[in-house]
């Protein structure tokens, strides 16, 4: 994929409308003309490699029906700045894209997260009745205690088990330490234990 069509095709990828989003972004390009192939070839790596964590970020952050959205904005953003000159790297593109989100006002991370949660606890085969229920009850619990956390808990916990993130990688994205992000991260653990043992 060659020229500035290719980066708007990856773009279209998550948002079909984004060609008409991007409408001033060749005019950005045309000051780098001599640049313009490894500026798409930069960007074209960088979405190809991040994509999938940028999107499973947005989905538990802001919801499906919006996480597409998001995600083109994020790339967008990414283009932009890989034309401006700047550097993006995966820690980049998850606080844009957290930003995003704020911006756009979405509050729905909290059902995203216990989805993934009951998603891995659940059974891979078609479940029964039973099972159903008890996924129903545990959705339900865990549902109560990650809404129990601290906002910047929670944040931390969607970053470190839907985003597959690092406490180097969340730190990065939520603007703290490796170490102030591994102590957010125990912390609540700890308090997520205690509010589900509360709730038995």
């Amino acid at each position: 994929m060659s020229g500035f069509i290719g980066a708007k095709r990856l773009l279209g990828m998550y948002r079909p409308d984004t060609i008409g989003i991007l409408a001033e972004v060749p005019s950005l390009e045309s000051r780098n003309r001599g640049s313009t192939h490894a500026t798409n070839a930069l960007f074209e790596s960088l979405y190809l490699a991040h994509r999938d964590a940028v999107l499973r970020y947005l989905r538990v952050r802001a919801g499906d029906a919006d996480a597409l959205d998001l995600a083109a904005l994020t790339f967008e953003r990414a283009f932009r700045t890989i034309v401006a000159g700047g550097s993006v790297n995966l820690g980049w593109l998850l606080r844009t894209a957290r930003n995003a989100a704020i911006d756009a006002g979405r509050r729905q991370r909290t059902r995203m997260l216990l989805e993934s949660i009951v998603a891995r606890l659940g059974p891979d085969a078609g479940p029964s009745p039973e099972v159903q229920v008890v996924a129903e009850e545990t959705a339900s619990a865990v549902r109560r205690a990650v809404n129990a956390l601290p906002s910047a808990q929670r944040e931390a916990i969607a970053l470190r088990y839907a985003g597959g993130l690092s406490a180097r990688e969340i730190g990065g994205v939520l603007g703290k330490s490796e170490a102030a992000s591994q102590k957010l991260i125990s912390r609540a653990l700890e308090r997520l234990r205690e509010n589900l043992h509360d709730q038995t």
